[in-house]
């Protein structure tokens, strides 16, 4: 994402209004104001819209490895200003066809309320169900209506043609400029020498094209028999065009593939997968000819309990299966039927679940598990915008008003989740036990702020993302300030934020509180009769002292030193570590330094470019996130997205009414030849679809991929619990997905669901303390030399720390070496020269150097690093044993007589004992490499470098 936007600006920065482009970004700004409506706020900056549109056809394009038709946007203008005069004939005929005939009106008719309109935009919704005259049965007349039957058919292929071209025409300007932005996009990456993931599989897809498939079976056929895929669901387009030639070839050659999946888990469709890939296999509508397709459905779940399951199937598959709600509610049928298709493409309606017994901690009662569903209504209020649009969905308020307004809304559901965690504690469940879940991050934030406010610990996965914590938006304020210091609003923002008020507390500046601060922003923005300087020339000039101490530097600094030197400046200039901050905070801050390691590894350099890429959002949700150890005692919060493949012994699931997630664009496949298939991209809604079977046929196929995806969400989201799973929303004022669909299914929402009266006992597990549920969660604090030279530098005087750096050091370099050369002592300078050692002293380096030198000059040692015929080394090389655990040798050489284990250590061992783990520790690798290498002879050795002892381990 970063590069894109990156050639984006750089195609934007060489734009002139006059010229072909600009005149093409203007058309792209005005039918941006168009789709977003006249009642929407302005666009100032509508380059960030264009930006997300061609974000979004990069991203479908390439996922589906098409090539879109792409016309001047002069063709389309004369082809449509010819459609639209044919249009034009058309009507005026049947206005006179209609005005003049003797024929009795069907007043019903929407062609009389438009007869009238030449503009063809007023005919674009006009529905044709009832024709504008009634038929006859007199033998006079049957001629007249036959003739204004032919003009109404002509008029309706005239304005169906003019539609067509309308929809293909529609975002022409926007893959001009798309065409052109993956020119300069590719130039930019071979600047830069990137390549994106996406490339390989294009790349891969247009070789296999031109039918030079040779060439890889004999790079990869030869090698590779057996495929294993898993989580097949999700395979894309691209991914599978360019595994089926590799397949295919192993599979005629005795190969296999096996593959795992499940549509009724396919919830990634936003990122192109494709489930309907994994169902064409299953019905042989794709096929591998030369092998039998076996398929082996899983009956048994061994996850949730019975109580569970039942509920579960009285949902998918036997009530979508058999819903109906008969002809009475015709709207409601209407609604129904796409839900049924949906649920019938991606298998919800057709599959089989059993349960096992399953006995709770060695007791003999079964454990049935338990279900709970309720609804929560919020008062009455009086109708706004959100009760009048259609299934608007879950709205995100702003603004406080806006934010108590949600707080009294939820303030029932609040209620009950508070009660429910220690209820379920009390019943013997630990919080790593319970997780919450939730269709979007706004909620999983919602639902983290209830539980703060009880001190009960939890774990927001979804808001792990450290943009999101208090102490990072500061810092990013500095920031965004330094970039471009005529930002008042940032600056304000971090002069009023918890970083800068606790750093003036801490020098014993008292007489500017945050109070006197926002009272001199104020007087600032309010002054009358001067010029509108920046905030920060009035701050230098009122608070000098502070302006030389904590800003000056940076503001000197900002583009001289590199991003992570800035930042780190910033940490220290502001003490961001303060012993009050908590583990989260600190954490933060640790991984907001990485995130700008791994930006400035990837080619990011300035400020600018870092700023635009943190306000962006990326495929890859660990770049912003903290990694969480999973031992950790808190409840879990997360989306359902992330939820999947995971399960809970309790499940809490949040619901809120769901909006129908918008199409931006749709594709029509046209003939594909040699390349990636051509794709027509259209704008379509229901108006343009009215009347056209083929448009509403492309419509209604994405349509029903979007509501498979929410009905697998909703799925997913029901089976992840083990035990006992709540069921809890907020239906507001008028029900929508998913209320309607379980109301559709026979559930009242008004009435609270349990699958038994009681709850049924569950014995407690004991914990180390004796309690159930009640362990601390463990937060050990970090330490930090606040005045020391080397900055930001744990206190690390502790002997046992500096003999497992060396240790570190001296096994990094020892994994460099396969083989010793003539000059040792020139070998080992060049390996620790390397820029992965940067991070050792000199010193340590010089030591380390030293002792290798004296080490592998030993004729018994230098024997392991000699070069000899038909030996093979593996350093730090990795071996798992049949249970699945991983282990790592220093030192492994393979010969044709004997394949010898080295394991080095470093320090002095006077203890036997440690000396006899050491052996274990060798003779566990022999036994796993004797299943590896059966009959084969393995010799184990122990080098000790300090000591100068050499041991076999027998």
């Amino acid at each position: 994402a970063p590069v894109i936007n990156y050639a984006f600006y750089r195609y934007l920065r060489n734009i002139t209004a006059e010229s072909q482009d600009g005149q093409l970004l203007l058309r792209i700004t005005d039918s941006l104001k168009g789709m977003k409506g006249s009642d929407k706020a302005f666009l100032w900056n509508p380059a960030d819209e264009i930006l997300e549109t061609f974000t979004q056809f990069y991203r479908k394009l390439e996922a589906l490895y098409r090539q879109p038709e792409i016309k001047r946007p002069e063709e389309f203008q004369l082809e449509l200003q010819k459609a639209e005069r044919d249009w034009h004939g058309s009507l005026q005929k049947l206005r006179q066809l209609l005005i003049n005939t003797p024929l009795e009106r069907a007043e019903r008719s929407a062609i009389w309320r438009r007869l009238n309109s030449d503009n063809i935009r007023d005919w674009f919704d006009c529905s044709f169900k009832t024709d504008p005259v009634k038929k006859t049965e007199s033998p006079d007349r049957l001629a007249i209506y036959q003739e204004v039957n032919k003009g109404l058919n002509a008029f309706k292929e005239k304005l169906k043609k003019y539609k067509r071209l309308y929809a293909a025409s529609y975002f022409q300007p926007h893959l001009q400029v798309y065409h052109r932005l993956l020119d300069r996009l590719d130039f930019i990456k071979k600047e830069k020498g990137l390549i994106f993931l996406d490339d390989v599989n294009r790349h891969l897809a247009a070789y296999l094209q031109t039918g030079v498939v040779p060439d890889i079976y004999l790079c990869l056929g030869g090698q590779i028999y057996h495929f294993l895929i898993d989580e097949f669901q999700d395979t894309s387009p691209i991914q599978w065009k360019n595994l089926v030639p590799l397949i295919d070839n192993a599979l005629s050659q005795g190969g296999s593939l096996f593959i795992v999946g499940d549509t009724k888990q396919a919830i990634y469709g936003f990122r192109e997968a494709d489930y309907q890939i994994m169902v064409d296999l299953k019905k042989g509508d794709e096929k591998f000819y030369s092998v039998e397709v076996c398929v082996k459905p899983l009956v048994t779940n061994r996850r949730s309990r019975q109580a569970i399951l039942d509920f579960v199937s009285s949902i998918f598959p036997k009530g979508i299966k058999s819903l109906d709600v008969g002809q009475d509610n015709k709207k409601m049928a209407d609604k129904i039927e796409p839900w049924k298709q949906a649920a019938n493409s991606s298998g919800l309606d057709n599959f089989e679940c059993q349960g096992v017994e399953d006995k709770t901690q060695g007791g003999g009662d079964i454990f049935p598990g338990y279900v709970e569903m309720e609804f929560f209504q919020p008062p009455q209020k009086s109708k706004n915008k959100d009760e009048q649009t259609e299934d608007n969905g879950e709205e995100v308020p702003s603004g406080p008003e806006a934010e108590e307004e949600v707080e009294l809304e939820d303030a029932a559901l609040k209620k009950r989740v508070q009660e429910l965690i220690p209820d379920l504690q009390k019943r013997g469940y630990d919080l790593s036990d319970i997780t919450i879940l939730a269709y979007k991050n706004e909620t999983v934030v919602r639902a983290a702020s209830w539980l703060n406010e009880k001190q009960i610990p939890f774990v927001t996965f979804s808001s792990l993302d450290i943009r999101q914590r208090p102490v990072i938006k500061e810092i990013m304020a500095l920031l965004q300030f330094l970039d471009f210091p005529l930002d008042n609003l940032n600056f304000s923002t971090f002069l009023l934020g918890g970083l800068f008020q606790n750093k003036l507390r801490a020098d014993g500046h008292s007489g500017q509180e945050r109070e006197k601060l926002a009272e001199f922003i104020l007087e600032t923005r309010l002054r009358s009769g001067q010029k509108d300087y920046p905030l920060y020339t009035y701050f230098k000039q009122k608070y000098q002292d502070l302006w030389e101490s904590y800003f000056e530097p940076l503001y000197r600094t900002v583009g001289y030193l590199p991003l992570y030197d800035l930042v780190s400046e910033i940490y220290r200039t502001f003490s961001v570590f303060d012993p009050g901050l908590t583990g989260d905070e600190q954490s933060s801050l640790i991984k907001l330094l990485e995130v700008i390691k791994q930006f400035e590894g990837e080619g990011g350099s300035n400020l600018r470019d870092f700023m635009r890429f943190s306000g962006e959002e990326t495929e890859d949700t660990s770049v912003w996130t903290v990694d969480v150890p999973e031992s950790i005692k808190a409840v879990r919060i997360m989306t359902i997205h992330k939820a999947k493949g995971l399960e809970s012994p309790v499940i809490i699931l949040l619901l809120y009414r769901e909006q129908s997630q918008s199409i931006p664009f749709f594709l029509k496949e046209e003939d594909s030849g040699q390349g990636p298939a051509r794709v027509k991209v259209l704008k379509l809604s229901k108006d343009i679809i009215s009347d056209d079977e083929e448009l509403k046929e492309i419509h209604q196929e994405a349509t029903r991929k979007e509501l498979a995806n929410r009905l697998n969400t909703f799925y997913v989201a029901l089976t992840r619990a083990k035990e006992e799973l709540y069921i809890l929303g907020q239906r507001g004022q008028k029900n929508y997905f998913p209320f309607n669909f379980l109301e559709s299914l026979g559930f009242p929402l008004d009435q609270k669901f349990q699958s038994a009266e009681e709850k049924p006992a569950r014995k407690a597990r004991q914990t180390a303390g004796g309690l159930p549920g009640q362990l601390e969660m463990p937060n050990p604090p970090l330490s930090f030399l606040h005045e020391a030279p080397d900055r930001f530098r744990l206190v690390k005087n502790l002997p046992h720390y500096r003999q497992e750096r060396r240790g570190e050091l001296i096994h990094a370099i020892l994994e460099k070496i396969d083989f010793l050369e003539e000059n040792l002592e020139e070998q080992l300078e060049k390996i620790i020269s390397d820029r992965a050692f940067r991070k050792y002293q000199a010193e340590e380096k010089e030591e380390a150097r030293k002792s290798l030198l004296q080490f592998l000059k030993r004729p018994e040692v230098a024997e392991f690093f000699r070069q000899r015929p038909g030996r093979e080394v593996r350093t730090e090389a990795d071996m798992v044993n049949r249970q699945g655990e991983l282990y790592r040798t220093d030192r492994l050489l393979i010969e044709p007589e004997v394949i010898s284990i080295i394991d080095f250590k470093t320090g002095q061992f006077s203890d036997e004992a440690i000396k006899k783990g050491h052996a274990r520790q060798v003779k566990n690798y022999k036994a796993i490499l004797e299943e590896i290498y059966p009959g084969r002879k393995i010799s184990g050795w122990l080098l000790y470098i300090d000591s100068a002892e050499r041991e076999e381990v027998l």
